[in-house]
């Protein structure tokens, strides 16, 4: 059985936990095994992707069959997580460099996690419905259109209930939690989730302009890489290792933890900035922002991110910019940025950001590859290493391609 396929038997049952809705009654729809649109809904939410990325992360630990189908049977916690992760992460469209009428449902969203994973508190459902009564949530994604088009195809008059999901989202986290039984490993876990709800409640209640070495700090919490990292290699301690030294020795090994922490701030710059920039020099980097602005000049009276959603669209260089202006997504390059800046001193300070950005990207990336081909040659550490290792290069690649590309994204739709 593949990791998509086990998980959609654990969505299932997972279902059953939730509360009668009419979201509820949808996700049981979609997913029944004959329904001709479950393959755009896995696609839509995300799953497809994810079961790819993270079936490449074990490489060749999914050679041995028995413990791979154990670690697939309990992986779907996380890709549960993960898929109402993206529902919740949704929510921040539209925030950046904009005050938005959702920003307080975003932020009491936060707190609210934060409180429950801190004290273990029960989920207030009625607050949690109240909060979040008027959230348009199925606007906020990728590809809306086709979502709302298959939420049409379910049920023409339907109203899909927004906290349902995001109970679901923390119920899923718990769930995730309890499976790491080394307990350093679980507490770090633990803070990682805690750090991304906080980092995110600080973006969303902290006017622009922001510095960079805030949005390098804020942008890295909020990626999940680091409590996602630690949770598949110790997971594959947990399953893969009988002995309760090896896994130990994984789960607490610092160059383990360094490596993953730089992984971490890597794929932050390839999802904000794309591998083509991160790889330039500045010479490059000042001649590609020039380029656009050259062959696309801006509109008398016309705004920075007006001008650049006509001006980089289809452009390989500015293909995650792009997105991140079209959906007022944050973005590290938006540092030191307002919305009613100038062009030319926008396009300046993007250059500026974007050099920056590149030089700490080209630093991180030789210390990373440096420790990992060091790490690698233990054998206890083999596997682990090239989990964290297979992260950075499926988001390069992922990475070089355009958003709205099945092969470019998380949750988007398929071609029509």
């Amino acid at each position: 059985m593949t990791l998509l396929q086990s998980c959609l038997v654990s969505y299932r049952t997972f279902l059953q936990r939730l509360p009668p809705s009419q979201y509820t009654d949808f996700c049981r729809w979609i997913l029944h095994p004959t329904n001709p649109a479950l393959t755009t809904f896995l696609h839509l939410s995300s799953l497809t992707q994810m079961g790819s990325l993270f079936t490449y992360l074990y490489g060749p630990a999914t050679a041995d069959r028995d413990h791979w189908d154990h670690l697939c049977a309990e992986f779907s916690s996380l890709l549960l997580y993960q898929r109402y992760e993206v529902i919740s992460d949704n929510l921040a469209m539209g925030l950046a460099l904009t005050d938005a009428p959702h920003a307080p449902v975003v932020a009491a969203f936060n707190r609210m996690i934060i409180a429950v994973l801190t004290d273990t508190a029960p989920i207030d459902l009625r607050a949690l419905q109240q909060i979040t009564a008027t959230v348009p949530w199925l606007d906020q994604h990728l590809a809306a259109a086709q979502y709302r088009a298959m939420v049409d195809a379910f049920r023409p008059d339907a109203q899909l209930e927004a906290w349902i999901p995001l109970s679901a989202n923390i119920l899923a986290c718990r769930d995730m939690l309890a499976q790491i039984q080394h307990p350093v490993t679980n507490a770090r876990i633990r803070q990682g989730i805690l750090d991304r709800y906080a980092a995110m409640h600080t973006l969303c209640t902290t006017p622009a302009p922001h510095s960079l070495d805030d949005l390098i700090r804020l942008q890295t919490a909020t990626m999940l890489v680091i409590p996602t990292l630690d949770y598949c290699v110790n997971l594959y301690g947990q399953i893969y290792h009988d002995d309760p030294t090896e896994q130990d020795a994984i789960a607490t090994h610092p160059h383990l933890h360094a490596l993953i922490n730089d992984a971490s701030f890597l794929v932050r710059c390839l999802n904000d900035c794309g591998p083509s920039l991160m790889l330039a020099d500045p010479d490059s980097i000042a001649q590609a922002y020039h380029a656009l602005y050259q062959a696309t000049p801006p509109a008398p009276a016309e705004s920075w991110m007006a001008w650049l959603l006509r001006a980089a669209d289809g452009d390989t260089h500015f293909y995650r910019l792009h997105k991140d202006v079209t959906f007022r997504e944050f973005n590290l390059l938006f540092a030191d940025l307002t919305a009613e800046q100038a062009i030319p001193s926008v396009l300046d300070q993007l250059i500026t950001n974007t050099h920056t950005v590149a030089q700490h990207y080209q630093v991180t990336l030789q210390r990373f590859l440096q420790t990992s081909t060091s790490l690698a040659d233990q054998p206890l550490l083999t596997i682990p290493v090239g989990i964290i290792t297979r992260m950075v290069t499926f988001h390069q690649q992922l990475y070089a391609n355009h958003y709205g590309d099945l092969s470019g994204d998380y949750a988007v739709a398929v071609a029509s």
